[in-house]
């Protein structure tokens, strides 16, 4: 029992050095992380932390709960990367210790293992070094459900249901109304099939539902007071339109999510999806616990194929029952994978660290094989000078060797030897691929952005959407909301030069679409055109 305590605690400690440290080794990435920074910033700037603004216009597409986060870490760091991606950092520190201390009691599970398979997966163990939103979220939505299931299990109401009722509101908080469902339909199918327990009346229901409803229309009640309905209703407006419509550029198929979470969460998907293809696989996920799992899973993995708009960390809560279950099943028994289970599971883990090997190998050759390369933006991006030292492939090279090692030689417990290595391949792109690849899709843009930070000049882009320019020259309010629409920069007076950013494959559409005669081509570099126009009207003083 003291060795496994001490186990625990060095885990907790590797989670620090995990999470924390390198929070700003590479800039933060159009559109979502910086445009949530954007928005807790201009929060700091307005001093305003009722309505989210981006470009100091309103933004009705998310509530302000994760962005008072985010403000109150500027606040104290400053508006910087790590401020940034500081809240999920500790979210991700929390649940670690969750995991590691209350994994038996709570999950059932051993927490070092459930650990393992945490950290040791690329899309969950990335998950908590982002801005992104999503992480906050998802801990709402999850514990939220986990805390109705175990009111559920001990037919306790109390403090379970009203933990699991704010917990749910907070989430509709951070996100938006789409927690409703994802939280809603898992206990309803845990509830519908185990009612016979009936440790609830319909009024405990009522008032876990009222509870949830309560914390999540707080904010919309003051904002409607404050300022009336109009915020809210463009709000209800963009959820519908979320669901309904693609973004541009993040369309895909029906299946995409299934692949994301299939390599993002490997090895523990693979677990899961064995033991589910076991004998008595519905033994193993009858109890209420891991049926809400898999509930929340299938409801994830159904809402996000049908939703038009396909982004990576969309699925991001379906991370903990895959996680969790993976976990049970280790427990149960080891992975050994036999036939076709064995060569799918090996050849998964030799496909994910040989694109890894082949990143850094193709930053190598560039020169030699970009002359293929058709797209205008992609070439253009190749071109910047970004240096790939080949020391940077050892680390791939020496986990792919341990993996052969462990291919070679009996392993039990091979599940344990890929998380192992793709724990450490997740800091090598963390530290070694990231900063390399963010050079050639945005370096040069945000390099322009950080040398105009503090000048007078008016900064903006044009031909396609981005949030960066507002973050990284740390744009001021505006005299007006009109003093820098894009249509008076380009063709009415100006106090000061305009500079205006597009990429080098919207370079023509610009030039047909946009009055830019009074501009001239400053520089190019990599990926992206940078317009100059000059000031026409000087400040009197």
């Amino acid at each position: 029992m003291a060795r496994t305590r001490s186990v625990r605690w060095l885990l907790l400690v590797v989670t620090l050095l995990l999470a924390l440290p390198g929070l700003d080794v590479v800039h933060l990435f159009d559109w979502d992380e910086i445009n949530f920074a954007e928005a807790a910033r201009e929060m700091n700037v307005l001093g305003d932390y009722l309505r989210v603004y981006i470009d100091y216009r309103p933004f009705w597409e998310k509530p302000p709960l994760f962005f008072w986060k985010q403000a109150l870490a500027m606040r104290w760091l400053g508006p910087t990367e790590t401020a940034a991606r500081l809240p999920n950092a500790l979210l991700g520190v929390l649940v670690s210790a969750v995991f590691l201390f209350r994994g038996k009691k709570w999950f059932g599970v051993e927490g070092s293992l459930l650990w393992v398979m945490w950290w040791g997966a690329f899309l969950p163990h990335l998950y908590f070094r982002s801005g992104l939103i999503d992480p906050w979220f998802n801990a709402y939505m999850f514990f939220a459900a986990w805390a109705a299931v175990r009111g559920f299990m001990q037919g306790a109401f109390w403090p379970w249901l009203p933990v699991g009722g704010v917990l749910w509101g907070m989430a509709v908080l951070t996100k938006g109304p789409v927690a409703l469902g994802l939280v809603g339909v898992p206990l309803l199918v845990v509830w519908t099939i185990h009612w016979s327990r009936r440790p609830f009346s319909v009024g405990q229901l009522a008032a876990f539902l009222a509870i949830a409803l309560a914390t999540a229309f707080s904010w919309f009640a003051v904002e409607y007071a404050v300022n009336g309905p109009w915020f809210i209703r463009e709000f209800v407006r963009y959820q519908v339109r979320l669901l309904s419509t693609p973004d541009a550029g993040h369309g895909g198929p029906w299946w995409y999510h299934l692949a994301v979470l299939y390599l993002g969460c490997f090895p523990a998907s693979f677990v899961l999806i064995r033991r589910l293809l076991k004998k008595r696989a519905g033994a193993f996920v009858i109890a209420p616990f891991p049926l809400m799992l898999m509930a929340m899973l299938l409801t994830v993995l159904v809402v996000f194929s049908i939703v038009k708009t396909k982004i990576v960390h969309y699925s991001s809560l379906a991370y903990y029952p895959i996680v969790i279950l993976a976990a049970r099943a280790l427990q149960e028994a080891p992975l050994r994978p036999r036939g076709v289970g064995r060569f799918l599971f090996w050849s998964t883990a030799f496909l994910l660290g040989g694109v890894l090997l082949l990143v850094p190998l193709a930053g190598m050759t560039v020169k030699e094989w970009l002359p293929l390369v058709q797209d205008p933006f992609t070439k253009g991006a190749l071109t910047e000078p970004v240096s790939w030292p080949w020391l940077g492939i050892l680390p791939v090279m020496a986990v792919l060797s341990f993996w052969m090692l462990t291919l070679l030689y009996p392993a039990p417990r091979r599940a344990f030897s890929v998380a192992l290595g793709i724990l450490l391949l997740a800091q090598w792109v963390w530290y070694y691929a990231l900063p390399r690849i963010e050079r050639y899709t945005q370096g040069p843009a945000i390099d322009f952005y950080q040398a105009m930070a503090g000048r007078p000049a008016y900064v903006s882009v044009i031909g396609f959407k981005s949030y960066a320019h507002l973050f990284y020259t740390k744009k001021a309010p505006p005299p007006s909301p009109e003093a820098d629409d894009l249509e008076r920069l380009l063709t009415m007076p100006v106090d000061s030069p305009v500079w205006l950013v597009t990429r080098i494959d919207r370079l023509q559409r610009v030039k047909r679409d946009y009055p830019v005669q009074q501009l001239m081509i400053a520089k190019k570099r990599g990926g992206y055109v940078f317009f100059r126009r000059e000031a026409e009207i000087r400040n009197r003083k």
